[in-house]
């Protein structure tokens, strides 16, 4: 087997190296701005509902309120929920600070949308109603919300792979 590297110098490997590092960082500020744009759009959609409506089983797929067959207690809403509460609680931004300290719970979709990691985000879209899945991916130009949502975990498995200087380059992504 060694014969298949005998054209492997050290230039090549830091050259392969630098290549993926640059790529990486492409693909996370890309990510990046992704992230914010549907941070914005999520919290807009759901504020127009309310500004607990995140926390109202009314405004999401039954899927996702429902608990599931496999042994689960919790649905994914509730599991979504302990999720949103473990990133209030660890967050040490001012605003949410602010509402902790004055009482001011539960906290408005368009403050808390501002604490929600990439998983978050994305498994919080995937159990929005399909109407409002598609008004969102119409935005990016994706007819289909559920199809938009397969894209948003494939972004996600990609964002965690150059968050944690992973290889990206000629890998099998999910």
């Amino acid at each position: 087997k060694l014969d298949n590297y005998q054209n492997v110098n050290f230039k090549t490997i830091i050259d392969l190296y630098i290549f993926d590092k640059k790529l990486r960082l492409l693909l996370l500020d890309a990510i990046e701005r992704i992230e914010i744009a549907l941070r914005s759009q999520i919290a807009y959609l759901l504020g127009e509902y309310g500004p607990y409506s995140y926390l109202e089983s009314q405004f999401f797929y039954k899927d996702f309120i429902r608990n599931s067959n496999s042994g689960e207690f919790l649905s994914n809403h509730h599991q979504w929920l302990s999720k949103n509460a473990s990133l209030i609680k660890r967050s040490k931004e001012d605003f949410i600070k602010h509402h902790k300290d004055s009482g001011l719970v539960p906290v408005p979709v368009w403050v808390i949308c501002e604490v929600w990691d990439f998983g978050a985000l994305a498994k919080l879209y995937g159990g929005m109603l399909e109407d409002d899945q598609d008004k969102i991916s119409l935005k990016y130009g994706v007819q289909n919300g559920r199809i938009f949502y397969k894209w948003l975990k494939v972004l996600g498995e990609i964002r965690n792979i150059c968050a944690h200087h992973s290889r990206l380059w000629n890998r099998s992504i999910m």
